[in-house]
């Protein structure tokens, strides 16, 4: 084995080493999708992976598809019927690979093989219509095809029929709106409402029961509730006013999720990613696994580069890889792949906790398992097992020039660790220490 093959080997080696320590947040490294990369516009309101491996993002000026590499802007308009919208807010891939699209004025239909929007413009019987804007559109186990526009109610297309509940008391329209839709595992279909509790579908009876309070009278109509998602039969429910809620149907007990201090902020979005509950907000992105009691805040920060991008969390979307992305208000889109390994990162900052520089020279670990990170124009740093960074101040080191040149533990001690530098020295013996004659290796 070479000594290029040896070095790329004790490189992943201490690599391996440092993904086993635990760190909260570097196990988070987001890829951005922004305008540098072709995105029409940074406000993204809707995500979607359709069946053929595309990414689509919903923007608030345009419809985006992107294949990883690059991004083909489309506009939402309907040559024929002359009309067309380009704020995207919600969107929806049916049987036919159909991707329905809905924007800020009804719900357009577009057929990827033609490449054509065609807008919908069936009626119900009650001669409502698909006009509003669309906050979701999902399907239900048996294949009906749900649309939520809050200022009009709930429409259901059975086939080529469309159905329309209106759900709320229209003399309370400003008051009580749907705002969004749940299907849970075993098929039912649930609608958060602002002011008017939840509402689940009665197939039998083709109507929404309503459900204003849990059996101790805790009000749910007091709720304005953003998005709902499943786990272990709650409902989690994202609260605008600051709070994540949940919600048994079966016990009718209703709580509130107190492990993460959203009270600040508003909460749009909840999504259930394994084990943990991530929640959306206005300050960024909480993480929450009940069954550990440990709660993971993201937020953005300009000098990480693999931070989110923006702390306004708009929607949030996983994959069938398990890849969570997330549309900012102002950041465009960061993705969190799910990768089998994870490797912690490391980077500089402003900060004295972090390294000292981005130039790795060499790398050791020590009999305690601390790992002596040696820099080219930064000296030494000591990452702790706990995650910690030591930065070896000048002083202590008596080096002349700081230039860390190789840093190696010498097989005639395992206590004292040697820095070669202008000089060589054991940092740990600082009552004795030496000038010693240089000892420059690979340089």
């Amino acid at each position: 084995m070479n000594d290029m093959k040896k070095a790329l080997l004790t490189l992943l080696l201490v690599l391996l080493h440092l993904s086993a320590i635990p760190n909260n947040y570097s196990s988070y490294s987001f890829l951005h999708i922004t305008g540098d990369n072709g995105l029409s516009q940074s406000h993204v309101k809707a995500i979607l992976k359709d069946s053929y491996g595309f990414m689509w993002f919903g923007t608030k000026n345009g419809l985006n598809r992107y294949d990883g590499t690059s991004i083909l802007q489309l506009d939402c308009d309907d040559y024929v019927a002359k009309k067309g919208n380009h704020n995207i807010s919600a969107l929806f891939e049916d049987k036919d690979k159909k991707l329905w699209v809905g924007t800020d004025r009804g719900v357009y239909l577009y057929d990827m093989m033609l490449d054509t929007f065609t807008a919908l413009d069936d009626k119900a019987e009650s001669g409502a219509s698909l006009d509003n804007w669309v906050s979701n559109i999902v399907a239900d186990s048996v294949g009906n095809i749900w649309v939520v526009i809050p200022d009009q109610g709930v429409f259901r297309y059975a086939g080529k029929k469309l159905y329309f509940y209106e759900i709320i008391d229209r003399n309370n329209f400003k008051k009580e709106t749907p705002d969004c839709i749940h299907v849970t595992s075993k098929g039912e279909v649930w609608v958060g409402t602002w002011g008017a509790g939840l509402f689940r579908y009665d197939t039998a009876k083709d109507k929404f029961e309503q459900y204003k309070a849990d059996k101790d009278n805790n009000s749910l109509t007091a709720l304005s509730i953003n998005s709902i998602c499943e786990s272990d039969g709650w409902l989690i429910m994202a609260i605008q006013n600051g709070r994540i809620m949940k919600y048994h149907p079966r016990q009718n007990i209703l709580r509130s999720l107190d492990l993460a201090d959203v009270s600040h902020t508003f909460v749009r979005n909840v999504s259930m990613h394994g084990d943990e509950i991530w929640a959306g907000t206005h300050e960024g992105v909480y993480i929450i696994n009940e069954k550990k009691g440990t709660v993971v805040h993201l937020k953005s920060n300009l000098i990480e580069p693999f931070s989110l991008s923006d702390n306004i969390i708009y929607t949030m979307y996983e994959d069938d890889e398990g890849g969570m992305w997330l549309g900012t208000m102002f950041g465009g889109v960061n993705y969190l792949p799910n990768r089998g390994l994870i490797f912690e990162k490391y980077v500089p900052l402003n900060t004295g906790q972090s390294l000292s520089s981005k130039r790795i020279r060499e790398l050791v670990e020590d009999k305690k398992g601390n790992v002596w990170i040696g820099t080219e124009d930064g000296g030494v740093n000591i990452l702790s097992r706990s995650g910690q960074i030591t930065r070896m101040a000048k002083a202590a080191l008596t080096i002349t020039t700081f230039f860390c040149a190789s840093v190696a533990v010498p097989s005639i001690t395992a206590s004292n660790i040697l820095v070669a530098s202008s000089g060589v020295f054991p940092p740990s013996s600082s009552d004795s220490r030496q000038r010693l004659k240089p000892r420059l290796s690979g340089v």
